[in-house]
């Protein structure tokens, strides 16, 4: 068609009767005529073309389609949406051509603003989805932000990375000596000699980490500003913080003295108790605990109080004729031939007392041991349960040692001999020592063996000894060959025998001696 002006200028009758109001010219779009576009689809009206869209389509001939048949259909299709192109189009002019033209300008910059604000608003969604989804991925197995272990930032470090940073920072506490100060004088005590162990591992398994089954973004920006504080794993011996800080600020001699035995003028007599002051242990434990949580090294004040004796002169007195009884019971410590009889009456020195209380319930035969500190312990009465005390024999060790090393664990301990065998430049094989095992006796476990048999009656106290296995060290080439252990030793003794007999060993250890 060419260009029409007027009123029907590129307006179509599409119900083929009155015609519609005039719009303005405009270049009219290609339009399949009437007879190869609406007149051949029987289409005459939009509401028939969206009813010919989607009448469901008739099943497929069984006949193979003819090329002129399939080029038939597809123009008839391509003819189908350029009429409803060319319709929409039309309908779309003529709203436009009965608007006002400034209401159409400023409609058409909303529209535009609109769009483009819709547009990016959903590219801006689309975009923190993504990112929020990225920061879940990335964040996962990290520790939560902000995270502290101890003074160490750990936040969003893997475990390893964690462990690598903790592990450095504590290694360099640890080497660090710990300060005490008491009445002015102020010492330094290495870590070390005060029983602290720090646990790592346990303390990491206490970090939190980010899951993302379980967690969202939302925890991840709420722990870097409220994140927990994660204290680390550790132990110490308190009895060893004690030992050490009263030995060297000299407070053992100032120790409140339970009454005790001793020999005057060849008679068993009493020497009274004395009053003394003591560390405040439960303040020394919780400002010690609060330096190795905080990972600090600023002094920790020492403090005193009064302590009384547990056994008086009293008390002993009257258990003396079982206490005495238990001290000069021979005690037999042995370990296989070798043994050591000891009477504790010979070796006052090292004997002292203590009060051991416990919680006796009549109608059984059990007792449980209760622990009194400086407080007194209030107890209602009861035919039921009665608060039992009595009087307990303490060794102390280090006093014992001279007479136990000398008599004893002289002929029990062995040291270790190490071997270095490997291969001269001869190819012989060479075995530098003897590599023989050794032997040595836990002092802690037999002064409470001793202890133990002397309160019960018990004669006979086995040694605790423990196997020490001497080190080896093999060569490559040797270990190669399946030497990497030692499997056994034999000894035999030849004190006493003929000189023939002693020159035939010697002889054949110098023939067969490092031959493999």
């Amino acid at each position: 068609m060419g260009k029409k002006s007027g009123k029907n200028a590129g307006k179509s009758n599409p119900t083929g009767s009155e015609p519609v109001k005039e719009k303005k010219s405009k270049q009219q779009k290609h339009k399949p005529s009437d007879s190869a576009g609406a007149a051949a689809m029987g289409v005459k009206t939009p509401e028939d073309a969206a009813a010919k869209l989607h009448a469901p389509a008739k099943p497929a001939a069984t006949e193979t389609a003819s090329p002129a048949s399939v080029d038939a259909r597809e123009g008839l299709m391509r003819s189908y949406a350029d009429s409803l192109r060319d319709f929409f189009g039309d309908q779309i002019e003529g709203i436009k051509s009965e608007m006002d033209p400034e209401k159409l300008s400023a409609f058409t910059r909303e529209a535009k603003t609109i769009i483009r604000g819709g547009l990016y608003s959903g590219i801006g969604i689309v975009a923190v989805v993504m990112i929020m989804l990225v920061i879940e991925l990335h964040s996962e197995g990290r520790i939560f932000p902000g995270v502290k272990v101890g003074t160490t930032e750990v936040g969003y470090l893997q475990k390893d990375e964690a462990k690598e940073k903790i592990v450095a920072e504590l290694q360099g506490y640890m080497k660090t000596p710990l300060f005490f100060s008491y009445e002015g004088n102020t010492i330094e005590v290495p870590a070390q000699e005060l029983g602290i162990r720090l646990n790592i591992d346990q303390t990491l398994e206490k970090v939190p980490t980010f899951n993302i089954q379980e967690e969202g973004l939302l925890q991840l920006l709420v722990s870097t500003y409220a994140a927990p504080g994660v204290g680390i794993d550790y132990s110490f011996d308190g009895d060893a913080v004690i030992g050490s800080l009263e030995q060297k600020f000299h407070l053992s001699d100032v120790r409140a003295k339970n009454a005790r035995f001793v020999w005057a003028d060849d008679e068993l007599g009493i020497e009274p108790e004395k009053n003394g002051i003591a560390i405040n242990r439960d303040k020394l434990i919780a400002d010690l605990r609060n330096r190795i949580e905080n990972v600090s090294t600023s002094p920790v004040s020492v403090e005193a109080l009064e302590e009384t004796p547990r056994v008086t002169a009293a008390e002993l007195e009257k258990e003396r004729e079982n206490l005495v009884a238990l001290l000069k019971m021979p005690l037999n410590l042995s370990y296989g031939d070798d043994g050591l009889t000891l009477k504790l009456i010979d070796h006052l020195d090292a004997v002292s007392f203590r009060e051991k209380n416990a919680l006796k319930f009549n109608n059984t035969r059990w007792a449980l041991p209760v622990v009194i500190t400086d407080g007194q312990v209030a107890m209602a009465k009861s035919d039921e349960v009665e608060l039992t005390s009595r009087i307990q024999i303490e060794v102390d060790g280090g006093k014992l040692e001279p007479v136990l090393a000398e008599n004893l664990l002289k002929d029990i301990e062995v040291p270790t001999s190490p071997a270095n065998i490997y291969k001269d430049d001869n190819g012989k094989v060479v075995i530098d020592g003897k590599g023989e095992d050794g032997r040595s006796v836990s002092r802690p476990q037999l002064v409470e063996a001793i202890e133990l048999a002397a309160n019960f009656g018990i004669s006979d106290v086995p040694v605790p000894v423990y196997v020490e296995h001497a080190p080896l060290t093999i060569s490559d080439d040797l270990k190669e060959l399946g030497i990497t252990e030692l499997i056994a030793t034999g000894h035999s003794s030849y004190y006493g025998s003929p000189a023939n007999r002693m020159f035939n060993i010697s002889h054949g250890i110098k023939k067969f001696n490092g031959v493999l």
